[in-house]
């Protein structure tokens, strides 16, 4: 964040059913299970409800920041409201601090084990927006943290959405096809606003692996976004709209070429669909 502003991180339940954080910890990766530095969650009772988040940060501030613009509360993750203003889910541990080279970060239940986890690098902001004072946002709460193509820099007016919903989210959820791109068109023009293509997919296997390329109009591959990556009967992957050299593409149709395969290596299915790069027009 700026100088003058608190550091946080966001703790997104996204399951089905409400978790009391009391025994909670958050960590780093560096040292032993019994050394490590720890920073502990409230010892006493705090109920996150499912699709809700909870806002730990080093300074009480943060409050006037998350009721500055209420508008940013009227929308959650998911369909559920967000809580209400002034009634924020907010942790207070001043000992916080995240480093700007690249950090890790634990968070481990009450019986010490890791719930989840994300080692993040100054390489995941997104190109072409100046990052001193803005957040890295997590784009879909559903996709792998530890996946670097699924973070970006925060557009929001603050640098930053603490308590509510990341100012760059897209949210992907597979529909009957075995194959579906949103949004569609997409301009990854840096603004953080549909700067990235969702493609997700259902497989009727159990476990496959996945290779994901993009073709440009006239057959040249672009971009490959997994190889052979081992995935579940369904998920997404993120196109940010860049090449395999990090170049921004040209504006028009694009393949996405999406193969399964077996662990014996044999075809199970071989989808495509055409994706549109556009542009905004002012």
């Amino acid at each position: 964040p700026a100088a003058h502003m608190p550091e946080y991180v966001e703790l997104y339940n996204r399951s089905a059913a409400t978790v009391d954080l009391a025994g909670w910890n958050m960590g780093d990766a560096s040292g032993t299970q019994k050394n490590r530095a720890t920073i502990p969650l409230p010892r006493s009772s705090l109920r996150l409800p499912a699709s809700s988040m909870c806002v730990v940060a080093s300074d009480s501030s943060i409050l006037e920041w998350m009721r500055s613009d209420q508008s940013l509360h009227r929308d959650s993750w998911a369909t559920t409201a967000a809580p209400a203003i002034g009634e924020p889910h907010l942790i207070v541990v001043p000992s916080l601090g995240l480093n700007n080279s690249g950090d890790d970060v634990l968070l481990f239940d009450p019986s010490g084990a890791t719930a989840d986890s994300v080692s993040y690098a100054p390489a995941w902001h997104t190109p072409k927006i100046a990052t001193t004072g803005r957040a890295l946002e997590r784009i879909n709460p559903l996709l792998p943290g530890a996946d670097a193509r699924n973070w970006g820099t925060s557009v929001g007016a603050r640098g930053g959405t603490p308590g509510a919903r990341n100012s760059i989210h897209a949210m992907s959820v597979p529909s009957s096809a075995a194959l579906s791109l949103s949004p569609n068109p997409f301009s990854p023009n840096g603004d953080g606003i549909e700067d990235h293509l969702a493609i997700a997919y259902v497989l009727t296997s159990a476990a496959a692996s996945l290779r994901v390329r993009i073709y440009d109009a006239a057959g040249r591959m672009v971009r490959t976004l997994a190889n052979n990556e081992p995935a579940a009967s369904s998920g997404a992957f993120l196109w940010n709209g860049r090449d395999d050299t990090n170049t921004r593409v040209r504006m028009g149709m694009y393949i996405v070429l999406v193969e399964a395969f077996d662990p014996r290596g044999g075809v199970l299915r071989a989808m495509k669909a055409v994706a549109v790069v556009a542009t905004k027009l002012d």
